[in-house]
C-alpha cells in the first residue's frame, strides 16, 4: 500500500483521508471534499475536530464562525460520503 505523507516524507498521515477510504487508490470526490472540509475547520479554529477516532463526535466551531460557514464545513464532514456536497455546490 502506497503510504501517505507531507512532502514525500516516509511518515504515514491519514488525518485527511476521509474515514470510509480504506484504500487509497479508491479516493473519489467526496473523499476531497472531506479532506477539504478538514483544511477549512483547521483553518478556521486551528484544530481537528475530532479527538483520536473519526468516529466520534465533532467538536463545534469556534462562535466567531458564522452559522452559514460552520454548516458548509460540517456538511464536508459528514461520515456519509452520499450526503456531502458536490464541490460545485460548496463555492
Amino acid at each position: 500500500m502506497p503510504k501517505f505523507g507531507f512532502f514525500g516524507s516516509e511518515k504515514e498521515d491519514f488525518t485527511y483521508v476521509a474515514p470510509e477510504i480504506k484504500d487509497p487508490s479508491k479516493i473519489d470526490e467526496a473523499g476531497d471534499t472531506w479532506a477539504l472540509g478538514l483544511i477549512f475547520y483547521r483553518m478556521l479554529s486551528g484544530k481537528i475536530p475530532f479527538e483520536g477516532s473519526k468516529e466520534g463526535p465533532l467538536k463545534p466551531l469556534p462562535k466567531y464562525v458564522s452559522n452559514e460557514l460552520s454548516t458548509v464545513v460540517f456538511d464536508m464532514l459528514n461520515r456519509d460520503p452520499t450526503k456531502r456536497p458536490e464541490m460545485q455546490h460548496v463555492f
